[in-house]
């Protein structure tokens, strides 16, 4: 039997040599490329802005029975999210919301900028506040809790006057209330 030794076969050399050059090759390679990468970053600096005080709390979070906007607004108010609008025209929008009041009373209150509140019988009424969207327009804002249950109703009204009618004199004032110049109604037959 004839025993061949695999160590001293000149192939074999050849083999060990071309592994051992890639394998230096491979390793020079990743440890320039991981020294150019320190040299290019900066150390990290640690700042007053970066450092997070344990009782801090978190921008993004909300506090309790805090309601955020959502899509839906009222005449230029916005409406919590999760609201229902369950009537919308050009001068009125009521919107359900199952929410606790306090939170609606509080939401309502700090976009009603400059409104006096008051509250009877269960009701927030805010009355004759300029609309958020529209400087112009005067709106109404009540909101009324849902017997039994913790939802509240938020109804926003239009309510600013209209615009008076530019009229040249006194007879035609009268005229446009359907009284004549002494005060008597001009067709006492159709009476309102």
């Amino acid at each position: 039997m004839h025993v061949i030794d695999l160590a001293s076969h000149p192939g074999r050399r050849s083999y060990r040599a071309l592994a051992t050059t890639v394998a230096v090759t491979a390793l020079a390679s990743v440890m320039a490329c991981h020294h150019a990468a320190d040299d290019d970053v900066p150390p990290p600096v640690a700042s007053a802005a970066t450092k997070v005080l344990p009782s801090a709390v978190p921008v993004d979070q909300l506090a309790p029975g805090e309601l955020i906007e959502g899509p839906d607004t009222a005449l230029g108010l916005p409406l919590p999210r999760g609201s229902i609008l369950e009537l919308k025209t050009q001068d009125a929008v009521i919107a359900y919301l199952d929410a606790p009041g306090p939170a609606i009373d509080a939401f309502v209150k700090a976009r009603a900028v400059g409104a006096r509140a008051t509250t009877t019988e269960g009701v927030l009424a805010l009355s004759s506040i300029p609309s958020p969207a529209d400087k112009t327009r005067l709106i109404e804002i009540k909101v009324r809790r849902v017997p039994r249950e913790r939802a509240s109703r938020i109804e926003v009204r239009d309510v600013t006057p209209a615009p008076k009618k530019n009229l040249p004199n006194d007879e035609a004032r009268f005229r446009e209330v359907g009284l004549d110049m002494h005060g008597h109604l001009i067709d006492p037959l159709n009476q309102q």
